[in-house]
């Protein structure tokens, strides 16, 4: 990763937080013109690659056995978030192998409170 590229999807990065849809895709606008007044738009994929992987990082893949209440998932999340931090996003996944329970997957950690992962 080139240095410049780092340090343009750090900024992104920080300036896309807390912002809606609308302003990130601006913020998104404003940097891709930067980069073509400035002749670096070259950077652009790399930039992209770190910015994705900086969210990716973030993400946690719940997944269930079966679908079930949202206020039943918000508990769930919100306990992961004590667990693992606060600046993870969900992804909700069904897989009725699991049998009952969750498991919670991110890139460091698995939380599994699966009726089959208690079984194993």
């Amino acid at each position: 990763m080139n240095n410049q590229s780092y340090i343009f999807a750090k900024a992104l990065i920080a300036v896309l937080k807390g912002k809606d849809l609308e302003e990130q895709k601006q913020m998104i606008k404003n940097l891709v013109g930067l980069l073509k007044e400035k002749g670096k738009i070259h950077l652009l994929g790399q930039i992209q690659k770190e910015v994705e992987k900086h969210f990716k990082k973030d993400e946690v893949v719940l997944t269930f056995s079966r679908e079930i209440d949202i206020k039943a998932i918000d508990g769930v999340k919100e306990k992961i978030k004590d667990i693992l931090g606060k600046e993870k996003t969900f992804k909700i996944k069904i897989d009725k192998d699991i049998v009952a329970g969750f498991t919670a997957k991110d890139n460091n950690y698995l939380i599994d409170a699966s009726i089959k992962g208690l079984l194993k």
